[in-house]
């Protein structure tokens, strides 16, 4: 009889099969197909070894950060000469995020993007009202008080931020109208599986239900849970406005997407595609940032158009109510003094 370790690997194998099979007869579709690239076999300097990298995404497909690695993999390839092909496979298909890092540990695939690292100090961005807005977010996020951060998961997992992709405030989506943080005791809301989301909704009264990315629709569709919380894009990208009645406008996160790829991965490139990695991501990162300046009033439109409405609730008492559980945690999860180094300084 198979393990489960081995039938769980067999099952892996064949998703990830099944998704490169898919993104090969897109492209060979539309007459843009290639020669697959070889699986890297380490450290190699001739020009013409080719390289292969799978990045599992938690996004919907038509999410703009899933447009945003499409962007990416492409830029890359044209850049390489498609020595590296990077393909993306979206909707969860690999699994959560942390199901995504466990296979990039085993091996069979080199990336991960989404908003959950297994990282206490990234992970903990989820947190309320840390950052003014996307802006304030990014500045913090570019400069050196992500460093020790990003060591933890390399340490960790031995997983690299490659990039970090701008997402739109976090807000709520609901069948019962929501003004206040008296209107959500009791209220059944998905959130992701993370300690500080589930603590700062039920600082309001809510009754959290952490629920992987990929099944936030049908746990709506079906009753399960009555809201969610989630980045806009991502939530309208769902589809959320086929099962839910209110857009509440609580702005509660600003929280990255991050993309992670295996160091060791990395490491076996040669330095010109690892250098074309990096900085096509960086190019991505910006298509992306002036595509989410309009998308949030677009979205909010088009959800309006389907009949949901649009509230602004108390955004000041969301954040009064929250807020304390930031402040709980920063010390323990940060350290002394970061959290008012990022409030303060940038």
């Amino acid at each position: 009889m198979m393990s489960s370790t081995r039938r769980g690997r067999a099952q892996l194998a064949a998703i990830v099969a099944a998704g490169l099979a898919l993104t090969l007869a897109s492209c060979s579709s539309t007459g843009g197909g290639q020669e697959a690239a070889a699986t890297p076999t380490g450290s190699a300097t001739g020009a013409g070894e080719k390289y292969e990298m799978i990045v599992g995404a938690t996004s919907a497909g038509g999410s703009l950060e899933v447009q945003a690695l499409e962007r990416w993999s492409e830029a890359v390839a044209a850049r390489t000469d498609g020595r590296l092909t990077i393909t993306i496979l979206p909707d969860g298909q690999l699994g959560s995020e942390l199901e995504t890092q466990e296979a990039i540990i085993g091996g069979d695939v080199q990336g991960v993007s989404g908003g959950v690292t297994g990282v206490p100090q990234l992970d903990f961005l989820a947190a309320a009202y840390i950052f003014r807005d996307a802006e304030h977010m990014m500045s913090v996020l570019r400069s050196d008080v992500v460093d020790p951060w990003r060591q933890a998961w390399i340490e960790q997992s031995g997983i690299d931020i490659v990039g970090v992709l701008e997402r739109l405030p976090r807000t709520l989506t609901t069948n019962v109208r929501v003004e206040s943080p008296d209107d959500t005791r009791g209220l059944n809301i998905r959130v992701p599986n993370n300690p500080v989301q589930i603590d700062i909704w039920k600082a309001v009264g809510a009754t959290p239900v952490a629920i992987p990315a990929q099944e936030v629709y049908s746990a709506l569709e079906t009753g399960v849970v009555d809201a969610q919380e989630n980045a806009l894009d991502t939530a309208y990208a769902a589809g959320v406005a086929e099962v839910q009645k209110y857009v509440v406008l609580t702005a509660h996160t600003y929280m990255p997407q991050f993309v992670g790829v295996s160091s060791d991965f990395m490491n076996s490139l040669p330095d010109d595609i690892q250098q074309a990695v990096r900085e096509e991501m960086t190019a991505a990162e910006g298509w992306l940032s002036t595509q989410l300046d309009t998308a949030y009033t677009d979205i909010l439109a088009d959800m309006e158009s389907k009949g949901m409405e649009i509230i602004e609730p108390d955004v000041d008492a969301f954040r009064a109510a929250m807020y304390p559980v930031t402040q709980r945690y920063a010390t323990d999860i940060w350290g002394e003094g970061v959290l008012e180094r990022i409030t303060k300084d940038f």
